[in-house]
This record gives C-alpha cells, sequence and structure tokens, in this order.
C-alpha cells in the first residue's frame, strides 16, 4: 500500500466527490436520455442538511470532507484509529460503525489505510433506501451485494475506481453506476 501525497489525496478526493455530485443529480441517466432527445423532470434533494459518512479518516478522507462541506454537506466519520479532537477541529464528527451505515445518505471509502475498508452485504442493507455509495479503495465493494442493491433500488447510485479497464465488471451494466479509472500518476496542479 502507498500513502496519499497531498496531490494524489486531492485527486482521490476530487474524483470521489465528482462521482457523488453525478449521482446525487443524476448525471449519467438525464444526459444519456437528453442525449436522445428525451426530455425528463427530475427532483432532487438538496445536498445541504444531507450526511456523508466516511469509511476513514485519513488524508483523502480529510480532503473528500473539506470539499463536500463546501456543499453543505454533514460528515461523520468512522475510523478507530483516527484522533477524534482533530476531527472535530476538521469540522467532523465520529460516530460508531452502525450509526454511519444506518445514517449515511452518501457514504464514501476513499482511504486505503482506514480500519475497514472492505463492505459487506449487512452494511449495505443498514443504508437509508435511495443511499448513493462512492469507492476509490480499489476492490472495496462486495460486488454480488452491491449489484443486488442496485437492483431492488435500496441504493440509487454508486461511483467507484477501477485499477485496470474491466469491460465486463457486473456493475457497469447500471445506468446509476459511474466507474473512472483509479487515481494514479503524475498530476499537474
Amino acid at each position: 500500500m502507498v500513502a496519499a501525497t497531498d496531490s494524489t489525496a486531492r485527486v482521490a478526493a476530487e474524483s470521489a466527490l465528482a462521482m457523488l455530485l453525478s449521482l446525487a443529480r443524476e448525471i449519467p441517466r438525464l444526459s444519456n436520455l437528453t442525449k436522445q432527445g428525451r426530455w425528463v423532470r427530475t427532483v432532487f434533494h438538496e445536498l445541504p442538511g444531507r450526511r456523508l459518512g466516511l469509511v476513514g479518516f485519513g488524508p483523502v478522507a480529510r480532503q473528500v470532507s473539506d470539499l463536500a462541506r463546501a456543499f453543505g454537506l454533514e460528515c461523520v466519520v468512522c475510523d478507530s484509529n483516527a484522533d477524534e479532537d482533530g476531527a472535530e477541529r476538521d469540522g467532523v464528527r465520529f460516530v460508531g460503525r452502525d450509526e454511519l451505515f444506518r445514517t449515511s445518505h452518501y457514504l464514501a471509502l476513499v482511504d486505503a489505510s482506514a480500519p475497514f475498508t472492505a463492505l459487506t452485504a449487512d452494511d449495505l442493507a443498514q443504508l437509508p433506501e435511495g443511499a448513493i455509495l462512492v469507492a476509490t479503495v480499489p476492490d472495496a465493494l462486495p460486488v454480488s451485494a452491491v449489484e443486488a442493491a442496485l437492483g431492488n433500488g435500496a441504493l440509487a447510485g454508486v461511483g467507484f475506481c477501477l485499477t485496470e479497464a474491466e469491460p465486463d465488471h457486473p456493475l457497469t451494466r447500471f445506468d446509476n453506476v459511474v466507474v473512472l479509472p483509479a487515481p494514479g500518476g503524475r498530476f499537474e496542479g
């Protein structure tokens, strides 16, 4: 595992938030419909007051919380390894694992050093109906459980990063899935 530098942490955080915003506004679906000449009106939930749950509070999650709070999201964190006082200074609140999953409208898995990064089907079952999940940590998603949650509408959308091209990845068949290449390499500011 490679530690995130400031620039890689920022790029990963921006990727996570871009996926979240894209899914919260149904941009992939609405863009495709509009391109087909279909004009669809949709009711959106405003972001202020909604809750973003962060699994872990490492360098990427800190950057995600900074960006998300600019949109009015309340950020909560589950991380037994992080400094609670430091997190409160950063404007986030610590919660237990069950509360994180039960109360988060949006969930982000963005730090590979978090105490747990792999979700389970039980974790997904606790999320509120219509939650959005984003993950920049490779292999963090239980694919069959995510597939079922997308299929039955329990998840409104999923954004995730792949470390290599997988055109046949089972989640790419869903319209409410955003897939990006995993952040890595050289970044210019």
